[in-house]
């Protein structure tokens, strides 16, 4: 199993919880105005943490909403791809339910039960904690 993980909640503030084997070891949230300020923070903690995989979640609604992320994933991608990272794309009902039992939790739910008030970071958090349910019950390849 991979022990170093990168999660990004993606958006105008962006979340990140970075995972080792037992515990978190980073976690912040930042406004990035811009995509190149997205590919430095990425990029940085790439280099800081030696990430094994990175996880992100997919928009699926609001035509707005669904370019501003597709760029910002181009952007995390590419900085996966420079340290030979493999990223995976999360649907976040889909986290949501795995996680927490049921896909619209609120954000308060999340950031209680990720134990955490920043409520991008719970997000992040919230991506790790469904893909290593999903490894230790088998249903992720």
């Amino acid at each position: 199993m991979r022990t170093k993980i990168m999660a990004i909640d993606l958006g105008s503030v962006v979340g990140i919880s970075i995972w080792n084997g037992l515990e978190y070891v980073y976690s912040d949230e930042k406004k990035i105005p811009s995509l190149s300020g997205l590919f430095d923070e990425v990029e940085g903690l790439l280099s800081e943490y030696d990430i094994d995989l990175i996880i992100m979640p997919y928009p699926t609604r609001f035509y707005n909403t669904i370019i501003k992320h597709a760029k910002q994933m181009g952007i995390v991608t590419l900085a996966a791809e420079q340290y030979d990272i493999q990223t995976i794309e999360v649907n976040d009902s889909h986290a949501k339910k795995v996680v927490l039992g049921k896909g619209k939790a609120s954000k308060e739910e999340i950031q209680e039960a990720m134990g955490t008030k920043k409520g991008h970071v719970a997000d992040a958090r919230m991506f790790t904690q469904s893909y290593l349910k999903e490894i230790d019950e088998g249903n992720f390849i």
